[in-house]
């Protein structure tokens, strides 16, 4: 009768880098995930001590199509202010961020509704809260 293999997923940074760290042993190796990129996200893996795995990588979403986007805007609910531009930086299940040029003052805790096109040019509208201001780059969490 056959082990079942442990399933063991590790995320993948920008870069493509990873760092897999073997279940039993503790021995860790940081290497490129990128050939497995558009390809197989699932391997196995067999650690020098014998343990063998199952190995999912978690790559990062690129939202190129959303930095380049130019109907994304932002309204501060807090302040009950006007629509202003925004380009997308970064963009996750969880949060976003972005840079602005607007005169509006934004502050840790303003509420947000965000507007954007997603990647299957479906329109976009969520409220969000401000976490981190830095200067005119804002990280936003979604309240929905």
């Amino acid at each position: 009768m056959s082990e079942k293999k442990e399933h063991i997923t590790v995320a993948v940074n920008r870069s493509c880098m990873t760092t897999i760290t073997c279940p039993k042993c503790k021995k860790t190796k940081t290497v490129s995930a990128a050939r497995f990129r558009k390809r197989e996200k699932t391997i196995e893996l067999r650690c020098d001590c014998g343990y063998e795995y199952i190995l999912h990588f978690s790559f990062p979403k690129t939202p190129k199509a959303m930095s380049e986007c130019s109907v994304a805007k932002f309204k501060n609910l807090s302040k009950a202010t006007r629509w202003d531009k925004m380009t997308i930086k970064n963009l996750t299940n969880q949060s976003i961020d972005f840079s602005t040029r607007s005169s509006q003052k934004i502050i840790k805790g303003d509420r947000l509704l965000v507007e954007y096109v997603d990647f299957n040019r479906s329109q976009i509208q969520k409220r969000v809260i401000v976490k981190l201001v830095r200067g005119k780059n804002i990280r936003c969490f979604f309240l929905e």
